[in-house]
């Protein structure tokens, strides 16, 4: 459904659906307690009630969008957080897209445990998402190897207050035709990471724009690099400061500003970058 987008962000402090697009607007309260209960008495093997209901409001929608799209692929990224202390309070954080620019977000609060009990009810969150927009194929981004390799049969669980967590998980993936679990760099899951953090009031430093990410990792293929490792030559160069081009590299024309419609300026660009990229960085 091209040039349509749906957007429903999910977040502690508000507790509300904003479902955004063409001519359509929508805000309605919803219940947290369900989201709360699950990741409290994760021995139970509930389902996410408190994820499920908010999503449900707008799911008709991006269900008819994503019917039309069977072979397009959705992408989610999640990640949780403990605050101060591991065990702590735990955030949660997720990013659903769709390819005709839906968006689900997610931050919530689920109480106090680990880290990889954050990791994993962040996972089961946006999976429930998923499942709920009518998401036919998945590829979904964690930085938590432990999660990741887990629910793709790598690793075997050694926590028991794990196991019905990846239960669950594994529940809900079957729910999905087609899913695709894959381990990134912390350096590139930004966002997720930054609404798990919000989720408990921790202020996290503005994640690196993905659009910006994406074409640092595809120019570094050239080179034989990883999008980290061109980042850091980036940074020793001195072309790269706080994940965004220096002026140096807007001088040496590694860079240039381009205004895009939905608000943020695109500093790499693709067709410039490798040969000054090669100079600047004497990879020659």
């Amino acid at each position: 459904m091209a040039g349509s987008s749906s957007t429903i962000r999910i977040f502690m402090m508000a507790a509300m659906i904003r479902q955004g697009g063409r001519g359509h607007g929508a805000r309605r309260t919803a219940s947290r307690a369900g989201l709360r209960r699950r990741c409290r008495r994760q021995h139970a093997g509930m389902i996410p009630d408190g994820v499920r209901s908010r999503c449900r409001a707008a799911s008709i929608r991006l269900s008819k969008e994503s019917e039309r799209m069977d072979n397009a692929s959705w992408q989610a990224w999640f990640d949780g957080a403990t605050k101060h202390t591991n065990p702590g309070i735990r955030g949660i954080g997720a990013v659903l897209r769709g390819p005709a620019g839906q968006l689900i977000e997610i931050a919530e609060e689920i109480g106090e445990g680990t880290n990889n009990e954050a990791e994993y009810c962040a996972l089961m969150a946006v999976l429930d998402a998923a499942v709920e927009a009518g998401v036919q194929n998945l590829v979904v981004h964690g930085d938590s190897q432990l999660v990741i390799r887990q629910v793709n049969g790598e690793w075997l669980i050694n926590a028991p207050s794990l196991v019905p967590l990846c239960k669950t998980v594994l529940e809900l993936k079957a729910q999905i035709p087609q899913v695709t679990l894959r381990w990134i760099p912390r350096e590139e899951n930004g966002e997720a990471d930054a609404l798990s953090k919000r989720a408990i009031g921790i202020v996290a430093p503005q994640p690196l724009d993905r659009a910006v990410w994406m074409k640092i990792t595809e120019i570094a293929k050239p080179f034989g690099l990883s999008g980290v490792a061109l980042g850091k030559r980036m940074d020793a160069a001195g072309l790269r400061a706080g994940g965004k081009p220096t002026q140096l590299a807007l001088d040496k024309g590694c860079a240039i500003r381009v205004e895009h419609h939905f608000g943020h300026e695109d500093f790499w660009h693709r067709k410039l970058l490798p040969a000054a990229l090669r100079e600047a960085m004497l990879l020659d």
